[in-house]
């Protein structure tokens, strides 16, 4: 029997939520932006409506919204992820 060794799957992400104020959402996704990092922002609202401009996506709360979220953001960031 052959052995092969696999590496787990990892993702990186960066999700803020409203506990951090605006200004330190803003700043701490600059930061890492300005550092050369393709790691996706989220910001996970309570309602519809709240949105956070500095972030690549707005996910909602509820588990499954939030996951498809996640798939969906992966989906578009995949081109420029961060070799591993």
């Amino acid at each position: 029997m052959p052995l092969t060794t696999s590496r787990p799957a990892t993702s990186t992400w960066l999700l803020l939520g409203d506990s951090i104020p605006e200004e330190n959402r803003e700043r701490l996704t600059y930061l890492i932006r300005s550092l050369g990092s393709h790691v996706p922002v989220a910001f996970i609202a309570e309602s519809s409506g709240d949105c956070d401009r500095f972030a690549d996506a707005t996910l909602r709360t509820e588990p499954k919204a939030m996951l498809t979220g996640m798939r969906e953001l992966v989906a578009q960031r995949r081109p420029y992820a961060d070799p591993q």
